[in-house]
């Protein structure tokens, strides 16, 4: 059987490319003799948000400042994006044609759609590609761990999904507020399932890691944001001070370093899950900083996104370690005094892997 993920994999987004990555494998390991490809579909709306050079010509204040931030940090957005390429092209085993249209889709037995936050519309503005409305009807068609990203949707967004969602024959979603939405708008079982960062042996996290040759021999504590956040930041500063450790930073468009922290500039996604894996603490606002956390048994604070933080307090709560969220600085002082005690939390995990797993055997294996 030819199986194709269809997801953000052109995004140089770690958890984009991450997720991708640990689905094929965690297929590719329910049946080895299966044929399993990422779609190398072209999306524009994801691929311009990933250009090296963005100026934007609205007006010549504006034409200036985006022109000197392109050249200032072209060199180091170059080296991301290589080693991002680098990474599709060595680990996940992209379709041998590239496409343009969903017409042009026609050589698999099965499609998966996501993870990743392949059904909110702020994002593919109702691209029902998503939705496989392409597909004939002897094609399998499946949504694994696919997100929403918001608790609300618009009567548009509703009767989007409404209209589409019929057209995938098994269905699982990454939070519960996805499963609630769906369940009214649809007749179908919505099952709730892992990220597959999550669903993924750790033997394939570790694999990757041993093809970067670059350790380091200091402890340190991580901070990664998708979005600058200050609590974030003085949260970190709390631990650091606490802990006696420096502090390194992941953020793109970090520009004001008042706290003296590490700044890591064009981190690779191999490079990403090895500094997590390494650290003594990580510091995140980010969902799949949270999830490879977890993965690595580290101790670990979150601070939810304002927007999309549903799907971290789903999770955190899921494995029992909501503890583990908190919104302002203050809220850390007591939770840094405690290690994680993973035992439970790790049973939870388990016990999901094997839910998560069985939705996945049972879709692909139906007739």
């Amino acid at each position: 059987m030819k199986i194709g993920i269809l997801t953000f994999h052109d995004a140089d987004n770690y958890g984009a490319v991450l997720q991708a990555y640990a689905l094929k494998e965690s297929i590719q390991r329910i049946n080895n003799n299966w044929n399993v490809q990422v779609v190398d579909y072209k999306m524009s709306y994801i691929i311009k948000n990933y250009k090296l050079i963005k100026i934007n010509t609205k007006n010549p204040t504006i034409l200036i400042k985006s022109l000197i931030l392109t050249l200032l940090t072209l060199k180091t957005n170059i080296t991301k994006k290589i080693k991002f390429n680098r990474f599709r092209n060595d680990y996940m085993n992209l379709s041998d044609s590239v496409y343009h249209k969903p017409e042009d889709i026609k050589e698999f037995d099965s499609f998966i759609i996501g993870s990743d936050q392949v059904w909110n519309f702020d994002i593919t503005k109702g691209d029902s590609i998503f939705f496989l409305d392409f597909c004939n009807e002897k094609t399998k068609k499946i949504s694994y761990a696919a997100s929403i990203g918001n608790d609300k949707l618009s009567l548009k967004e509703i009767n989007h999904i409404k209209k589409n969602i019929n057209n995938i024959d098994n269905i699982s979603v990454r939070e519960h507020s996805a499963v609630n939405i769906l369940n009214k708008i649809t007749d179908k079982h919505v099952h709730r399932v892992l990220d597959p960062t999550l669903l993924a042996d750790i033997t394939i996290w570790n694999n990757v890691i041993k093809q970067n040759a670059k350790t380091r021999n200091e402890k340190y504590i991580l901070v990664y944001m998708v979005s600058t956040n200050e609590e974030v930041l003085k949260t970190a500063e709390l631990v650091s001070k606490k802990k006696g450790l420096k502090v390194l930073l992941i953020h793109d468009s970090f520009k004001n370093n008042k706290y003296g922290f590490q700044h890591l500039k064009g981190i690779g996604p191999v490079e990403f899950v090895q500094l997590i894996k390494n650290a003594e603490y990580i510091v995140t606002n980010s969902f799949h900083g949270t999830t490879f956390s977890i993965i690595f048994n580290k101790n670990f604070i979150t601070i939810p996104h304002k927007v999309t933080g549903s799907r971290m307090n789903n999770l955190l709560e899921l494995l029992n370690l909501e503890k583990r969220l908190i919104n302002k600085r203050e809220d850390a002082n007591e939770i840094i005094k405690f290690n994680i005690d993973y035992t439970l939390p790790n049973m939870l995990l388990k016990q999901e892997k094997e839910k998560s797993l069985k939705f996945l055997v049972e879709s692909l294996n139906k007739e």
